[in-house]
């Protein structure tokens, strides 16, 4: 784990461990490109935890909800465990994707361990994957 993980992870932890936990297992499934866009075709919501600056730079998967979970200093946008809830049900199937996979990571071992979210699959290898595979993206559409 590099230290940027284990910075983001140590942040990211210490925000939801101030919130309520809810039992989780804390078990979510890694899955890379491929499954990511099987699943995402079948109607899977997909969240892109990435920053405004990140989905400008490489455009978006068309339809995912777009909601940062950390700055560009690494630190936990306390807004996003609230955005997250209103986008998706702790039961419902969720694919998370970022940059590459480091912090979608972070998020899907909060959501299933802290969070009650059941259904989380992480994107292993980001949207740098998902491009260098060559699935579509489309422009960020407000940034």
């Amino acid at each position: 784990m590099t230290a940027f993980v284990r910075f983001i992870a140590v942040i990211a932890i210490a925000a939801f461990a101030a919130a309520p936990a809810i039992a989780g297992s804390g078990e979510y499934t890694n899955i890379d490109s491929a499954q990511a866009r099987a699943m995402i075709d079948k109607g899977v919501k997909v969240i892109d935890v990435r920053r405004v600056d990140e989905w400008r730079d490489t455009g978006v998967i068309e339809g995912a909800a777009l909601i940062t979970a950390f700055d560009t200093r690494g630190r936990f946008n306390p807004d996003f465990p609230a955005a997250f809830a209103a986008a998706v049900e702790p039961d419902e199937d969720v694919v998370v994707i970022c940059r590459t996979g480091g912090r979608s990571r972070v998020i899907s071992e909060l959501l299933t361990g802290r969070a009650g979210y059941t259904r989380v699959y992480n994107a292993t290898g980001g949207m740098m994957s998902w491009i260098a595979d060559g699935n579509p993206i489309a422009p960020c559409p407000n940034c």
